[in-house]
């Protein structure tokens, strides 16, 4: 039985419904060396263990989860309203950002 502790990045890209995950191992954690496609939404870093036993592989839980880093703009409350605030599309984004307390979003 062989006990590893592996990193990963996720990174996300936009999904029909919700956005989509692909989740790559890495040798080290640098943002720096993620390659971003243009596509590529955003990502974060994780480590888990992993299990070998014969055949079989076994993961642990995510651990160490770094938080996301975005491509895009940043943009607060404020930043949305003077920006979007006449348009109805962005209606029920300006409201969930009231409602939930929620300070800044990123466009990406």
């Amino acid at each position: 039985m062989e006990k590893l502790n592996k990193s990963y990045v996720e990174k996300i890209y936009w999904g029909i419904i919700v956005s989509e995950p692909v989740i790559e191992e890495v040798v080290e954690r640098d943002p720096t060396k993620i390659d971003n496609d243009g596509k590529m939404q955003g990502f974060r870093f994780f480590d888990r263990e992993e299990v070998i036993d014969g055949e079989k592989t076994y993961y642990g839980e995510r651990t160490n989860v770094s938080n996301w880093i975005f491509f895009g703009e940043r943009l607060s409350l404020d930043q949305v309203k003077v920006k979007y605030g006449d348009n109805s599309d962005y209606r029920t984004l300006i409201n969930n950002m009231e409602i939930n307390s929620i300070k800044y979003v990123c466009h990406t």
